[in-house]
């Protein structure tokens, strides 16, 4: 792909604060993912902003190596879009919360109003250059392909999303699920994190939109004389990067977080420890009430323990999130009270971000990680406890996130099951370093499959749709034609 040829499309600027010339990275999965692609391919970077400052004369903070390109929105009509729409309807849908849906068609409206202002936006830049590679992220922004071809545009489009997609039974929910889908298979190529959500994807296709044709074992669908590649893409951390942070605390100790102040000096004091945004899908309650259970069922574990729970703040104009903040103040204040004494307390609970250096440290000194969501579409943050975390360390992770399918050997937990967690606690305290070896596999796994390799794969596969399917296809001829091929390096390669 030649210089200046891809445009990245997202809800969120990749930057903090835009306007200013100091051009610092926002913090988060997307931006950290695709920073380096945008350098890469000198790449046109759009993304929402309900500013009210005059960005007719905007210019891109110098220190950026690509270009910033605001698509300005009116205040009421982004917060219809984004808190209501994206995040009160889509995004507790697509993580398996039909209850907390809100179905209002006024911000369905918006919802397609600001969709169409990107794609305006869109068409505009790639008007006099066919040669443009367009790709869209995430669930803000399913409509705007749509409208994109709608206007014309010819150029290959691929759009990621970035949280599951649910099976049929949950979104068949949505009222506006065909009009969905259509947006989605107006791209050449849609991809997902995992091989789940591309099935749960050609099923809902198969039974909503009638009139495509679906050709599942070879990956795509056509429709309206189109046709579009789905595939599996598993996201990945900066693994190069986490190294390097976790070399240099290894070799300057004084940099180390000291732990040492949470025990009561005995040598069998565990530190557990659980990263995540404040939201009510990360199944932040449901990990205290399991360690609430912990605690009852195993008093000789008291005071041998102290859990460290960071919970990012997040969407707090929206009520839910406000709701689940308070829920989850209380019941840390319960169980403080209830089994902590004057000289522990069973949970340290810090609702504020975290530079990420800092989250390094906490990685690499902490005995275990519990990190249990409702549901993910991946979750980068058991992957960056991998890199980082000491060697008789161990990882707990709910069955219901992403990672799960690349994960699979380490302590799988369904997220509900208080009993459950419980007892992949006690082996934590009871089997040190049971994970070691299966860490360092999952080390070296990381360090190759990481975040660069994750968008240089999709990228490739939008030059050229199609090419990923077609490897696969080679890889099974290859099987077929040597059945004696041991099955685990099989899958490592196809991995």
């Amino acid at each position: 792909m030649s210089k200046s040829n891809l445009i990245i499309v997202s809800n969120r600027s990749p930057v903090a604060d835009f306007l200013k010339p100091s051009g610092q990275m926002t913090v988060g999965g997307l931006a950290t993912a695709l920073h380096r692609v945008a350098i890469e391919h000198n790449a046109t970077w759009y993304f929402g902003t309900d500013s009210a400052a005059d960005l007719s004369e905007y210019e891109s903070p110098s220190s950026l190596e690509y270009s910033l390109k605001p698509v300005q929105i009116g205040k009421k009509e982004y917060k219809s879009f984004y808190s209501g729409y994206s995040n009160s309807l889509i995004w507790p849908l697509f993580h398996y919360s039909p209850n907390k849906c809100v179905f209002s068609h006024e911000e369905w409206i918006h919802y397609q109003a600001v969709n169409k202002k990107f794609a305006m936006e869109i068409m505009n830049a790639v008007e006099d250059n066919p040669d443009a590679t367009i790709w869209i992220q995430d669930y803000h922004l399913f409509l705007v392909a749509k409208y994109l071809r709608q206007f014309g545009v010819k150029n290959k489009i691929g759009f990621f999303l970035h949280v599951p997609f649910p099976t049929y039974e949950i979104f068949r929910l949505l009222p506006q699920r065909r009009e969905v889908l259509e947006g989605l298979l107006a791209c050449d190529v849609i991809g997902y994190h995992t091989k789940s959500y591309v099935t749960n994807f050609f099923r809902a296709v198969r039974n909503i939109v009638k009139d495509a044709r679906v050709f599942e074992n070879d990956h795509y669908v056509e429709f309206n004389d189109r046709k579009s590649f789905i595939e599996d893409f598993p996201i990945s951390v900066d693994s190069e990067m986490i190294k390097n942070l976790v070399e240099q605390l290894q070799n300057n100790p004084g940099a180390s977080l000291n732990l040492n102040h949470l025990s009561n000096k005995t040598t069998s004091f565990k530190v557990g420890l659980g990263v995540d945004r404040l939201d009510y899908s990360k199944g932040i309650l449901e990990r205290f009430r399991a360690i609430e259970y912990f605690l009852k069922k195993h008093p000789r574990y008291r005071n041998k323990f102290t859990f460290i729970q960071i919970a990012v703040p997040s969407r707090d104009t929206v009520q839910d999130y406000k709701d689940y903040k308070l829920e989850c103040e209380q019941i840390v204040s319960r169980i403080n009270g209830a089994f902590g004494s004057v000289d522990w307390t069973p949970i340290i609970y810090l609702n504020q971000a975290v530079p990420f250096e800092t989250l390094i440290k906490y990685y690499n000194s902490v005995d275990f990680a519990l990190i249990t969501p409702l549901r993910d579409g991946m979750n980068l943050v058991a992957k960056e406890f991998i890199l980082s975390c000491k060697n008789d360390a161990a990882l707990v992770l709910s069955e219901m996130a992403g990672a799960a399918e690349e994960l699979g050997k380490v302590e799988l937990v369904n997220p509900y099951n208080q009993e459950q967690i419980s007892d992949a606690i006690t082996k934590c305290f009871e089997n040190a370093g049971y994970q070691k070896s299966i860490l360092e596999d999952y080390r070296e796994y990381l360090l190759e499959n990481n975040v660069h390799k994750w968008s240089k794969s999709f990228i490739d596969e939008l030059f050229e749709p199609g090419s990923k399917a077609q490897k696969e296809l080679s890889r099974d001829k290859i099987k077929i034609m040597n059945p004696s091929i041991n099955k685990d390096v099989e899958l490592k390669k196809a991995t």
